[in-house]
């Protein structure tokens, strides 16, 4: 069956929905997408507010209803797209549902989890049936991820030489008025933070399952080294 979309943003009210529309705006540029999540009237808030700030108008974009807790509506939305940008964490609560329809109907999935016992999960349950179906099932595109990956490759590019490890800084910059009392974190990265402790031995156990051969020792072997920082940048 044909697909309709390109791309569907699903959870694209949440915290990283709409920045996901913003972005979509341009990189989109002559595809068809579409937005999805629960509830109608938030979703079309979510583009008033998004072509408000981008003035972009996003009145066209189409509407879809999907929710987790309904199976068939997922299913429905992942019929629909060539691609997912599943923005609706924690994915460990929310995400394989997502996962498993977009496997089953031959839909790439995209999401920005760095949640580590959700994606290796997935990897075991889902990776070869998504080799089979030849899409992708695509983790870790968030800020911590990204940047890092480019970074390495460009180093391992350029640099004359088997590199050994690589250090990555991070500054970041707040739009005045953004937050008046100082930066802040979103509920939903605090929660996927504090699963990932607790779940951290069922994480090396399900590493283990994925790499059942240890990788090979880097050398030279580098000490630790503690850098104490005077004050935030």
């Amino acid at each position: 069956m044909a697909k309709r979309f390109d791309v569907i943003i699903f959870g694209a009210t949440g915290y990283t929905g709409k920045y996901a529309i913003r972005n979509a705006i341009e990189i989109l540029k002559g595809m068809q997408w579409a937005v999805a999540g629960r509830t109608k009237s938030k979703l079309e808030k979510t583009l008033r507010d998004s072509g408000r700030k981008m003035n972009a108008d996003l009145s066209k974009i189409p509407i879809l209803i999907a929710d987790v807790a309904d199976e068939k509506s997922i299913q429905e939305m992942v019929k629909q797209a060539k691609v997912i940008v599943n923005c609706c964490g924690p994915y460990h609560l929310y995400g394989e549902v997502v996962v498993k329809a977009c496997v089953e109907n031959g839909t790439s999935h995209v999401d920005v989890s760095g949640e580590a016992q959700f994606i290796e999960k997935m990897m075991l349950k889902y990776g070869d049936a998504a080799r089979e179906k030849e899409i992708f099932i695509i983790s870790c595109c968030g800020i911590e991820s990204i940047p890092a990956e480019l970074g390495i490759f460009y180093a391992q590019q350029k640099f004359n030489g088997t590199i050994n490890s690589v250090e990555t800084y991070m500054r970041f910059y707040f739009e005045k008025g953004f937050r008046p009392n100082g930066p802040s974190l979103n509920f939903g990265t605090y929660h996927s933070a504090i699963h990932a402790i607790g779940a951290f031995l069922e994480s090396q156990k399900l590493r283990k399952l994925l790499h059942p051969k240890p990788m090979p020792s880097l050398q030279p072997k580098l000490k630790n080294r503690f850098v104490h920082c005077e004050e935030a940048v």
